[in-house]
């Protein structure tokens, strides 16, 4: 354990403990009451410098401590306490890597940064030029290359390099690791690459200019080619079949001339019927529908099923239907249809089908 100097007591000044730690050396006045040169004061400061040395692994020159000589003190401190601030040039010599370090000197688990000045090899050694020690065994993470920054891990038995990667050399990685990396717009929009990425923002920009930007022309569907839906075709589409319907049903009735006013028709679907006016052989139908229209641009279309004899069925003139008109238009939920029968001793029979098409 060191020793203090404080323990000397009357041969140390005390008088200012919160600026001399453990006390300040005391003249010696010649009466023998100043700070002694002994071993006891001066021995652990020697032996301090000494396992510096030690630690640094510099022998002692001999020489005095100066510009000329050099400090080897100094040296040693920052051997010991600041070199894995430094970054030092990883070099090799043959098959042997090399680093201007006393390498025997470096603790285990120890990290030193440094600089490749070639590309990896197939070397599988190191050893420190400053103190020339023995080779030892070399182990990598990643294969750097000259003007890259490694790190150096100093194990008990071998040495871990691990390639660095930074601004320098982060595309030369990616290339040769394979990672894929962002296209640019310009490469999203041409779509040949097939050694970059897409992103959400480009791709959304590039499907838009193709659906409906500039590039629409090149991938919409046309008469000779599949491809994007485009609108004229979509108006196609959307006018085939009945896609307008809004209101489908049936309603049914017997002999058309014994039909009394307000006689509400069995209905079925979305329609409700009731005669809403008769006159000897014909019946006028006001038909409401479950489904509003949108505007007056409709149309009904009504097909006669016979539910008894086919030839009965057949005796009624065509059935015309009108809209029905209020104070201010068309009222969109109604209609009117008129039947008529040929004679008054037929019984019809009928099962009316009304499908009712916005236009």
């Amino acid at each position: 354990m060191a020793r203090d100097k404080l323990s000397l007591q009357e041969q140390i000044d005390n008088s200012d403990p919160s600026n001399y730690l453990n006390g300040r050396i005391k003249d010696n006045t010649g009466a023998g009451g100043g700070t002694p040169v002994n071993e006891r004061v001066y021995g652990d400061i020697h032996q301090f410098f000494a396992k510096l040395m030690n630690l640094a692994g510099l022998g002692f020159t001999g020489l005095p401590e100066n510009e000329i000589n050099g400090y080897q003190y100094i040296e040693s401190l920052r051997n010991l306490a600041t070199k894995n601030d430094l970054s030092y040039n990883l070099s090799k010599d043959g098959s042997v890597l090399t680093l201007p370090i006393r390498l025997s000197t470096v603790a285990d688990n120890e990290i030193i940064r440094a600089k490749a000045t070639f590309d990896k090899g197939s070397e599988t050694s190191i050893r420190g030029t400053l103190d020339n020690s023995d080779n030892k065994t070399v182990t990598y993470l990643g294969n750097f290359k000259q003007d890259e920054y490694v790190r150096i891990i100093n194990l008990s038995s071998s040495v871990l390099i691990i390639r660095e990667v930074d601004a320098f050399n982060l595309g030369t990685v990616i290339d040769e690791l394979f990672y894929l990396k962002a296209a640019t717009q310009a490469q999203e929009n041409t779509g040949t690459l097939n050694t970059v990425a897409t992103t959400p923002l480009r791709n959304k920009t590039t499907f838009t200019k193709r659906v409906i930007g500039d590039d629409s022309d090149d991938y919409l569907a046309n008469t000779n080619r599949n491809g994007l839906l485009s609108s004229a075709f979509w108006d196609i589409i959307d006018g085939i079949g009945t896609p307008a319907l809004r209101n489908r049903g049936s309603f049914e009735l017997g002999s058309i001339g014994a039909i009394s006013p307000n006689t509400n028709f069995v209905s079925f679907g979305q329609i409700d019927a009731r005669a809403s006016e008769t006159s000897g052989r014909a019946v006028k139908v006001e038909i409401t529908f479950a489904n509003a229209m949108s505007n007056s641009n409709f149309r009904l279309d009504i097909g006669l099923e016979a539910l008894g004899s086919l030839d009965l069925a057949n005796d009624i003139l065509p059935v015309p239907f009108k809209k029905i008109q209020s104070g201010q238009g068309t009222i969109l939920n109604k209609a009117e249809i008129f039947l008529e029968e040929t004679s008054s001793t037929s019984n019809q029979d009928l099962k009316i089908h009304v499908d009712v098409i916005q236009l």
